[in-house]
């Protein structure tokens, strides 16, 4: 799953299905929708909603018809009257809504559905099952030369999380004070500070001196401050000759084997998110 953009305040954003919560009472709504990948919608979509909704009605008409439920059939008309059109234009292969009196709980999925919808007591969760990884917790660790990042991952929903709030440094001018002014492992700038090595070792050494220290610093603040006691899998995303080095340093508890071996700057969170899922397939 991926983050659909809200429209109203009675619209709820799931980044992650355990956020969907056991509804105090029936009826609820469980309405899913396929969508056209990477096409601009048409009103093709809004009007297989209607048809579902006009089936969620008949349906709470004959088993609920001493419930007021109405505002499950408002709070859905919201989404189909979305403003911009973000929930479409957002959208990956399918669309889930989830409706109760008080909301709609929306979640974009990655794999087709079939248009259906199921009125009951209790969410119906059996259509989710398509997106195999969706329960799958794992992080990535991006590591590049001269910064960081970790991202905690739920199948296809990825989020960032901000080290800079736990106090952590990210970038290598940040950590390494006396290269402030090099905020990455370049050559030509590390030569400006070799004395340190007494202005015997050559560029590559310097950067590979400095590199280790960057990694080991990585390494600590994420077993001890970002992820102390973590018990899900951590995949490591940079290019191949970071991944050589950091992994000589690295004892990350759940650090996986394989990694995603590409500059994680190049790439967006649906990439990430797809190549993390591949390797905890394997």
């Amino acid at each position: 799953m991926r983050p659909i953009h809200h429209t109203k305040d009675t619209v709820m954003i799931l980044d992650d299905i355990s956020e969907l919560t056991t509804p105090a009472e029936g009826p609820v709504v469980s309405l899913y929708l396929p969508t056209e990948y990477k096409r601009l919608r048409t009103n093709k979509e809004r009007i297989e909603m209607k048809d579902l909704m006009k089936e969620a009605k008949h349906e709470i008409d004959a088993n609920y018809a001493i419930q007021p439920n109405n505002k499950i059939l408002v709070h859905l008309e919201d989404v189909i009257n979305a403003p911009d059109e973000e929930i479409w234009l957002n959208a990956e292969a399918s669309v889930a809504l989830f409706a109760d009196k008080d909301h709609v709980y929306i979640a974009n999925l990655y794999h087709k559905v079939d248009p259906q919808v199921f009125v009951g007591d209790n969410w119906e969760l059996s259509p989710l099952k398509g997106d195999e990884f969706q329960q799958s917790k794992y992080y990535i660790l991006a590591v590049s030369a001269d910064r960081f990042g970790l991202i905690k991952g739920l199948g296809n929903c990825l989020n960032r999380i901000d080290v800079e709030d736990e106090g952590v440094a990210k970038q290598f001018g940040e950590l390494m004070h006396d290269f402030s002014d090099a905020p990455a492992l370049d050559h030509h700038m590390l030569m400006k500070h070799l004395n340190p090595y007494h202005d015997y070792r050559s560029r590559n050494e310097v950067s590979k001196i400095e590199a280790e220290k960057f990694y080991r610093y990585i390494n600590k603040v994420v077993q001890d401050t970002l992820l102390p006691d973590n018990p899900d899998p951590v995949i490591l995303a940079c290019l191949p000759e970071h991944e050589a080095e950091f992994r000589k340093i690295a004892t990350i508890p759940h650090l996986m084997d394989k990694g995603i071996e590409k500059d994680p700057g190049s790439m967006d969170s649906k990439e990430l998110a797809i190549a993390a899922c591949k390797i905890l397939e394997a």
